[in-house]
Parts: C-alpha cells; sequence; structure tokens
C-alpha cells in the first residue's frame, strides 16, 4: 500500500494541470467580477438598486436560503467541471505513453514496482486525486465569491448581509459536488479506460488510436443502418451520461423555481437538488466496472511488453 501511495504522489507532482488549470480560470472570474464592480462603482451605481432582492434573500428561512446558496454554489462550480474533463482526458491520453516516449519506463521496470500498481496509480491521479484537487480549487474560488458577494451586500446596506457566511451552507454544496465528481468518476471509468490503453497502445499519436477506432465504428455502423441515427456505440454513450443524473440526485421543481425580482416574495427556491445513491448498484455502473477492468488489463499487459519490445 505505500508503494501505491508513493505512486499517486508521483502522479500528483507530475500532473499539476488539475489544480492549475481550474485555479487560472478561477482568478480570472474573480478579477472579471472585480472589473465589473469597479466599473459600476465608476458609473456611479445607487446602491439601492444593487439591494434590491437581496434584503428579501436574508429575510428567508434558513433551509429555502440555504438551498438557494447550494444552488447558486453549484452553478460555479459547473464551468469547472469542463475544464476538469478535458485535463483527465488528455491526461490519460498521456498517462503510459510519456512513460514510454521518454524511456522512463526502464527505469520503474528496474524498480519492485509491478505494472499493475503503476497503471491503477494513474487510473486514481485521474479519477480520484484529480477531481478532489479541482474540488479544492472550486472550494477556495467559492469562499472568495463569499466573501466578494458579502462586501457587496454590506456596500449596498443589505441587512442581514452576514446570514451569506454560512458555513453548513457551503459544506452542504462541497459535500453535494463531491459525490457528482465520483459519480462522474464512475460513468467515465470505462471510456478512461479506453484512453489509457491507446495510450499504452501507441507508438506515436495516442490521441489518434483513442479517437480513431469509436468514430470509424459509428461510421460503419451508421453505414450499415443507412444513416438513421442509431447506433449501438453511440447509443451506449448517450446512456451512460443521461441515465446517470436521475441514478445520482432527485431533482425537485415545485412551482416557479427560483425567481429574483422586485416585488415582494419573488426571491424563492422552489425545488432543490438531493443526493442518492441508486448509482452504486446500478448496472450502468457495474456494468463499466467489468469493461473497464479488461482494458485495464489490456493496458497492464502491453505496458509489461511493449517497452521490452521497443
Amino acid at each position: 500500500m505505500k508503494t501505491f501511495i508513493t505512486l499517486v504522489r508521483r502522479e500528483h507532482w507530475e500532473s499539476s494541470a488539475f489544480w492549475i488549470v481550474p485555479g487560472v480560470f478561477g482568478a480570472l472570474l474573480l478579477f472579471g467580477g472585480l472589473f465589473g464592480i469597479f466599473s459600476l462603482w465608476q458609473h456611479g451605481v445607487d446602491p439601492e438598486d444593487v439591494r434590491y432582492g437581496l434584503d428579501q434573500l436574508t429575510s428567508l428561512a434558513t433551509d429555502e436560503r440555504r438551498e438557494l446558496m447550494k444552488i447558486a454554489l453549484l452553478s460555479l462550480a459547473a464551468p469547472f467541471n469542463v475544464f476538469l474533463v478535458g485535463v483527465t482526458f488528455f491526461y490519460a491520453l498521456d498517462a503510459l505513453y510519456a512513460d514510454r516516449r521518454d524511456r522512463s519506463v526502464l527505469f520503474f521496470k528496474s524498480l519492485p514496482i509491478s505494472d499493475v500498481q503503476t497503471v491503477l496509480s494513474k487510473l486514481a491521479m485521474a479519477l480520484l486525486v484529480g477531481p478532489a484537487l479541482t474540488l479544492a480549487v472550486v472550494a477556495v474560488f467559492q469562499i472568495a465569491a463569499v466573501l466578494f458577494g458579502t462586501g457587496i451586500m454590506l456596500w449596498s446596506g443589505t441587512e442581514g448581509w452576514y446570514l451569506a457566511l454560512d458555513p453548513v451552507a457551503m459544506v452542504y454544496a462541497w459535500s453535494t459536488m463531491a459525490w457528482a465528481l465520483f459519480a462522474q468518476s464512475l460513468v467515465y471509468l470505462p471510456i478512461v479506460a479506453w484512453l489509457m490503453l491507446a495510450s499504452a497502445w501507441a507508438r506515436k499519436a495516442p490521441f489518434l488510436w483513442a479517437v480513431v477506432p469509436p468514430v470509424a465504428v459509428l461510421i460503419i455502423e451508421g453505414w450499415i443502418r443507412r444513416f438513421d441515427g442509431e447506433t449501438a456505440l453511440g447509443n451506449w454513450l448517450a446512456d451512460r451520461v443521461s441515465n446517470a443524473l436521475p441514478l445520482s440526485f432527485n431533482l425537485r421543481h415545485d412551482g416557479d423555481g427560483l425567481r429574483i425580482g422586485h416585488v415582494d416574495g419573488a426571491f424563492n427556491a422552489n425545488g432543490g437538488i438531493d443526493v442518492k445513491f441508486d448509482l452504486l448498484w446500478s448496472g450502468l455502473v457495474w456494468e463499466g466496472v467489468a469493461i473497464a477492468a479488461v482494458l485495464l488489463a489490456g493496458a497492464v499487459w502491453l505496458r509489461r511488453y511493449r517497452a521490452d519490445a521497443e
């Protein structure tokens, strides 16, 4: 176990993109927000115009206010996931190819480290440690955003401004995000395993080896079916994405949902997001685990014999 943890740490040291990319994006968002507020101040915006609705927000019941804050924090986190998916894609593509490209694989083969441990450490980095690093960056960004919003509420004279500094609401949102990232990793497990297999196989251009075969299958199957818009591989990929959400969350929606406006009572949250764990024992996950096990076994075999043959 100590060897495996050390391997994961090595991947962490060499894979800074998991926190640098979202960190840069978050810094740009905060800079943009500061620039926007400075522009409003320069144009002499009346604090009264900014305060409308915010007093209603702080006057909500505790549970409803926390639900609103959770939805707001989840909305702030959503764009970061796009960067996480992109970084994970390219990390998995390069995970086993880079060691062979720079010949460092020969050094690690001289150590008492198994190929299984090496491959699984890279998988853990892609689907567990990487998302955890991104979540940590998002949490720091959200704390800064909440402090930024609290400053605006103070400037506008909003009553109960301190209610925005609610640690319970933030922990509630972070736990929901942690489950969302873990569920996403479970859904993407066979896809990441395929990328790692392509990384272990390719002598050059792992991107092409990862993308061209499934695209070719889609084209050939589409041609056979006279391009009727239905393919087995396409449906399998779409089902993984579309079926994972209802198995992971209960999306409540009552009435008009979130509304913001000048009139009394226009700030409310009729709905919410509740975590559920049906995904863990669904066929969607266990089918993916079985497929990933075969693909990862192939990646281990290729790592074991490909470097010696090259």
